[in-house]
């Protein structure tokens, strides 16, 4: 293992700078603002990139705003949360739409507007806090009672994301360093795929009888921190599904203990009259836990070969996951022959 961390840390982990607003990206947000009549930008600071949009915070004379723009303008990312938020802002848990379109003269770019808060994710808040009052449950009432909109994924386009990951076959990867370590490639290709199978053998155990909108995407990050109420960002990833395997993975993202996820469940099941199947909840747990090695697999794998390691918190908080969770994954009956060396090389690559 040393040696395979050494390698690992030698070849991949060259941190970029703090990404800038490039003026390409100024002149773009600048024609969004005066083509829909908006006071001109005075300020414009680059936020965060994501896979499939970056994000950009933008004060003018009238206030801040939350703006996006995509390059995939195929499969409507932003539209779709755009709708969401328009048809579901009254549940007080997101924050206010104010625009979406194409830009004129430049169809291939969408984009999304909305208002900003200054209010801290719930990482920086505090878990704990949240976990002390009604902020939760309070959340996830709110998430069942959400109204539909069209043209959202549905739970298998969600899972396929990581089911049918293979880092080996995404266009923009460059597998020569990979390719000339047969150990960390061996590895890795084994353990996501030994999970990835037996995932897809079990998936239909999450198949609930009721769809509801899941935020697909919930995490320390994304769960802003107002008073008693939590908001929640970035719902491009939003999809049609099992609303308690969504609350059953947020456990291995906000780290609470198995007696916070029972009163989550059974505060659920009250507040939203919901009657909860205790042995298919067991099932939604398992399915959720390997679901969550695999899922931070890939994110890390996305993180340093796609993204190539310019989002340092993202890798860090992979790692963090793993080791947060460590204990409930080595309680998976296959853990400890099949998956124990990846989770050991992913925790230590960054240490």
């Amino acid at each position: 293992m040393p040696r395979i961390t050494n390698l690992f840390k030698e070849k991949a982990y060259v941190f970029s700078s703090e990404p800038k607003v490039y003026e390409t990206e100024k002149d773009l947000i600048n024609k969004i603002f005066s083509d829909n009549g908006f006071p001109n930008p005075k300020k414009i600071q680059f936020l965060d990139a994501n896979i499939n949009n970056d994000l950009f915070l933008v004060e003018n004379s009238v206030g801040k705003f939350c703006v996006k723009l995509s390059l995939d303008s195929q499969n409507k990312f932003l539209n779709k949360e755009f709708e969401l938020l328009l048809s579901n802002f009254d549940k007080k848990i997101m924050m206010y739409p104010l625009m979406y379109g194409n830009i004129k003269d430049y169809e291939n770019v969408e984009y999304s507007i909305t208002g900003y808060a200054p209010i801290p994710n719930i990482g920086d808040a505090g878990i704990a806090n949240s976990l002390n009052n009604e902020s939760l449950p309070m959340f996830f009432e709110n998430l069942n009672s959400f109204r539909m909109v069209k043209n959202l994924p549905s739970q298998q386009d969600y899972l396929d994301k990581y089911l049918s990951f293979d880092l080996l076959k995404i266009p923009d990867f460059n597998p020569t360093w990979i390719e000339k370590h047969g150990e960390i490639k061996k590895l890795v290709s084994d353990q996501v795929l030994f999970l990835q199978s037996l995932l897809k053998n079990n998936q239909s155990v999450i198949n609930g009888p009721d769809k509801k909108i899941c935020h697909g995407n919930l995490n320390k990050s994304t769960i802003l921190v107002f008073g008693e109420y939590l908001h929640a960002i970035n719902w491009e990833n939003a999809y049609v599904g099992n609303i308690l395997f969504e609350m059953a993975l947020l456990r291995f993202e906000l780290f609470y203990d198995s007696k916070f996820e029972n009163y989550l469940f059974s505060s659920f099941e009250s507040k939203t009259n919901t009657q909860i199947n205790q042995a298919k909840l067991k099932d939604y747990k398992t399915f959720a836990s390997y679901f969550s090695l695999l899922k931070i697999m890939v994110d890390y794998l996305t993180e340093v070969y796609m993204l190539r390691c310019n989002r340092e918190n993202k890798i860090l908080d992979c790692a963090i996951k793993f080791s947060k969770n460590y204990d409930i994954f080595y309680q998976l009956p296959d853990f400890d022959k099949k998956l124990k060396p990846i989770a050991e090389f992913f925790v230590e690559s960054v240490i």
